[in-house]
């Protein structure tokens, strides 16, 4: 009976001592083109997908599409775009050193890419009164119809919001300054553009331009 007993406390000592913890698969944070959704023909596009395993293991990667091809390994291969237009999946399967998998995939546009064009910055004056605000737009297009990202930047005084139109406030000071905006299409062309704003005061006038 006790070694019935002393066996049995033995053989559950010995399961608890070699039981492991069960792994984590990787995970997929983002998955990247070099140049955003498209590539003209037969040129080379980065890609990069950012992956973590949580038990610090070793990733591999798999990288497959329905057209064109990969050269170099890793995380980080190229792709190089085939002669045709069209639309084409590139895929990625991760692996850790146990078996765990995960998957993404991103779509690239093969085409003859033309940049934006910026038009004009439209704002109801250039004259602001110092701390005050007003909307600022900037009127760009795209002969390809591609979706427009607005970047923003100012000299003096602050920028709010994204997008076409945003809000300019001016500085608690006389000052002239420089607003400017990069147009960017999804491939990465762009076009860029500025004005001038002037922070007045009731008695300042307008400042040296």
């Amino acid at each position: 009976m006790l070694s019935g007993l002393l066996l049995a406390v033995i053989l559950l000592v010995s399961t608890a001592c070699s039981s492991t913890p069960p792994s984590s698969s990787p995970r997929i944070l983002s998955l990247l083109a070099e140049n955003g959704c498209c590539a003209a023909p037969e040129k080379s596009v980065r890609l990069q997908c950012t992956a973590v395993d949580a038990d610090g293991d070793s990733l591999s990667y798999r990288w497959t599409s329905n057209g064109g091809s990969f050269s170099g390994r890793g995380a980080a291969p190229a792709w190089r775009a085939p002669s045709s237009y069209g639309e084409y999946l590139l895929n990625v399967e991760v692996t850790d050193d146990r078996g765990g998998t995960a998957s993404g995939s991103l779509t690239v546009t093969v085409k003859e890419n033309t940049p934006p064009v910026f038009d004009e910055i439209v704002v109801d004056t250039i004259d602001v009164m110092v701390g005050e605000s007003t909307e600022i737009t900037c009127i760009a297009r795209d002969a390809d119809g591609d979706e427009l990202s607005y970047y923003w930047s100012a000299q003096c005084g602050e920028i709010f919001g994204s997008g076409a139109t945003v809000v300019w406030t001016a500085p608690g000071v006389f000052a002239s300054c420089r607003i400017e905006v990069r147009v960017q299409d999804c491939c990465g062309a762009e076009a860029s553009g500025f004005i001038k704003m002037q922070a007045v005061t009731a008695t300042s006038g307008t400042p040296h331009r």
